[in-house]
């Protein structure tokens, strides 16, 4: 009580813990948010199919893969 009362930090360590948990979060969040911060989505399918084609078709050697 008197360390209470002297302005002692009695929370402990688990509120110091999740403390840093949510800045991490909120630092995780930010970093997302600065990496796609021009995104626009598109609905076009036919530049999903070019993006995904090699590797449907791609010509694989048995040799390059067993090498």
């Amino acid at each position: 009580m008197i360390g209470r009362l002297a302005g002692a930090d009695l929370r402990g360590p688990v509120m110091a813990i999740r403390e840093f948990a949510a800045f991490a979060r909120l630092l995780l969040l930010a970093w997302v948010g600065w990496r796609l911060y021009p995104y626009v989505p598109t609905i076009d399918l036919h530049k999903y199919w070019h993006s995904v084609k090699p590797l449907f078709t791609a010509d694989v050697a048995v040799y390059g893969i067993l090498r």
